[in-house]
């Protein structure tokens, strides 16, 4: 999901400290491959992009901006134990993101999901536990229960030695 399209580009912009090379990513600069735009990934100043990130962009013509950002997709993704991505998906847009927080009951879960966030071990345990306690209705853009897909990636990553981040 894109954050804006235009005739001739599209533009991914993310929050997060960290960019992984995640599958909204190489989705979004296929997108713009195939349809003729150029591939921009907008990031905060001093935000570090995965070098296996950087270098797929600058092959495919895309290319990294900094600047200030304001509406941003988020994404959620399991790593397995070796850092390689297992499954993710995208939520929405940053007010997606509020509607999510304005759903939940935990404060610990509401300041836990944010972008830039990721946990392992003990963490998406306690996580895990606390989003079983909850009960909210919200779809992500795949038509996918929210509630359901996050258990199910912070169960993967608990059994599976992985880690499960934001983005």
């Amino acid at each position: 999901m894109p954050t804006i399209v235009t005739d001739d580009r599209v533009v991914l912009c993310k929050i997060s400290p960290v960019i992984r090379d995640a599958y909204e990513m190489r989705l979004c600069l296929y997108m713009a491959k195939t349809s003729g735009r150029s591939f921009v990934l907008q990031v905060p100043e001093r935000a570090r992009v995965e070098p296996a990130l950087l270098l797929r962009i600058e092959t495919h013509g895309g290319l990294v901006a900094e600047a200030a950002v304001s509406e941003y997709t988020v994404y959620f993704g399991a790593l397995d134990a070796e850092g390689a991505e297992h499954d993710g998906w995208v939520l929405g847009d940053s007010s997606a993101l509020e509607q999510l927080r304005g759903n939940l009951k935990s404060d610990q879960l509401k300041h836990a999901l944010a972008p830039g966030a990721e946990w392992c071990g003990s963490e998406l345990v306690a996580l895990r536990r606390l989003l079983l306690d909850e009960r909210f209705a919200m779809q992500n853009i795949d038509d996918e229960d929210v509630q359901g897909a996050l258990l199910a990636l912070f169960e993967y990553g608990e059994k599976n030695g992985g880690t499960v981040f934001a983005q």
